[in-house]
């Protein structure tokens, strides 16, 4: 008996390390995924406003923190959501 509880929880070990790899992962690509979207936002505004270069990452970090903000209460919601 002790054999068999040992070995669930090296099995449960071994799938919240999965879980945890794999949301690290989806992080790291996601940081990668915007990164990329802030330096075409940025290169945008400077580009099209005449914004000195301080003015324009000001408007671009408040655009990304508007958007990430969004995506944080929706990914929220529908995670809590119970069907």
């Amino acid at each position: 008996m002790g054999e068999i509880k040992s070995k669930m929880k090296h099995i449960s070990f071994g799938l919240k390390a999965k879980k945890h790899i794999s949301s690290a992962l989806i992080a790291a690509f996601g940081l990668i995924a915007a990164l990329a979207w802030k330096d075409v936002l940025d290169e945008y505004l400077t580009g099209i406003v005449s914004l000195s270069p301080i003015q324009s990452k000001l408007i671009t970090a408040l655009i990304i923190t508007v958007i990430s903000l969004i995506a944080v209460v929706t990914i929220t919601k529908v995670a809590n959501h119970k069907t």
